[in-house]
């Protein structure tokens, strides 16, 4: 008997079916896969209605196997059976950036020992999948030297990080959710948040060394609720109304300063969404991991960062369209931006960024002939 089960899409999938590698009209695979309304509708023309409703046939028959069409014969060669029908999870990873972005996830699942991949954020992923490349966490954090030093008005910076930022989110969030429908693994969406805690300072004569302890850890519920109020804060002194307003124009601006202000006062460096990722099946995982072997992971590596650029780029000029932005040369800007920190090869930026002094070249500076070593130290807990 052959057992259905309701797809995302509200359509019948035939979990067993006895579909075998050979010749078949395509009445008879109509009868085989197809749902009771759709066999009517077939059958009462002998044929299917429209170029629509044979392209949903086809859509369904790439689910249960590879095949060759004739269309003059209307006969279908099924050159291989697959062992379960494909789920719409695994469709729409072979999809769009997903193709890329998803093999190179399931690449650094494979790879930890631990079966557990804990407390990881989506820029973790983004950055260990060359979504975005060494020059991106570089500038965001740097961006009034990006003001300064590569000629972009802070506006337009800040919406192409916070847009960015947020691109990211969306597709590593999402690809997680279909790499779990497909028992690969197991996730908790979390937040993560990074302390300041003890500042240690050795004097060693004309040679002083600082480190500062980072605790990164889960958020609790106290640490949330303190984070909420900042925001608020920020709002309130930015003249934020909407929550766009956060993140477009002058009001961006000055609530981004507002905030990086009073999170620094509180020791904290950042709030951000993240994960902890356990993998359940390492023989599923590598199973899905070939269904990709169009593509080598190389070659994933070196395209997603370009395919990423054409979303984000396209998704900018789209906005601007709809509402002009006080930068006349934004789209220039932007499509700037999204070149230097999202290629795979792209060249390091940081020749080209002077005002971007790191903390211990502003000690040294200071410092005159002693030479002072700055570090920090990250304890994920």
């Amino acid at each position: 008997m052959r057992q259905k089960v309701k797809s995302n899409l509200g359509d019948e999938i035939i979990n067993n079916i006895n579909l075998q590698a050979r010749v078949y009209l395509e009445k008879s695979l109509v009868e085989l896969i197809c749902t009771a309304a759709q066999k009517r509708e077939y059958n009462k023309r002998g044929k299917f209605p429209n170029s629509q409703k044979q392209k949903l046939f086809f859509s369904r028959l790439s689910r249960y196997c590879e095949y060759e069409h004739d269309p003059e014969s209307r006969k279908y060669k099924i050159t291989r059976v697959f062992e379960s029908p494909i789920t719409d999870a695994e469709l729409k990873l072979h999809k769009g950036i997903y193709q890329y972005l998803a093999p190179l996830i399931l690449a650094q699942v494979i790879s930890d020992e631990n079966n557990r991949m804990s407390l990881i954020t989506s820029y973790d992923l983004a950055r260990d999948t060359y979504m975005v490349n060494r020059n991106y966490g570089y500038m965001k954090s740097r961006q009034n030297s990006v003001v300064t030093d590569i000629k972009i008005p802070k506006s337009t910076v800040l919406e192409f990080f916070t847009n960015t930022d947020s691109r990211i989110d969306d597709y590593v969030e999402q690809c997680i959710k279909y790499l779990a429908a497909l028992n690969c693994i197991f996730f908790d969406q979390i937040h993560i948040i990074a302390v300041d805690e003890e500042l240690s300072v050795k004097n060693e004569g004309k040679k002083i060394k600082v480190n500062q302890a980072v605790n990164r850890h889960k958020a609790t519920q106290k640490e949330l609720k303190n984070y909420a109020n900042i925001i608020d804060k920020a709002g309130v002194i930015a003249g934020v109304v909407n929550a766009s307003d956060r993140w477009y124009g002058k009001t961006g601006v000055l609530y981004k300063a507002a905030l990086d202000s009073l999170l620094k006062a509180e020791g904290i460096k950042y709030v951000i969404k993240g994960f902890e990722l356990y993998r359940i099946n390492m023989d599923r995982c590598k199973h899905i991991l070939q269904t990709f072997k169009d593509k080598t992971l190389e070659d994933c590596k070196q395209e997603i960062g370009t395919v990423f650029k054409y979303i984000v780029d396209s998704n900018a000029e789209k906005r601007s369209a709809d509402k002009p932005r006080a930068d006349k040369d934004f789209i220039e800007n932007f499509k700037n931006l999204s070149e230097i920190t999202l290629l795979y090869d792209a060249e390091d930026i940081r020749p080209y960024m002077p005002s971007a002094k790191s903390y211990q070249d502003l000690m040294q500076e200071r410092a005159q002939n002693i030479q002072i070593d700055y570090s920090e130290s990250t304890i994920t807990t």
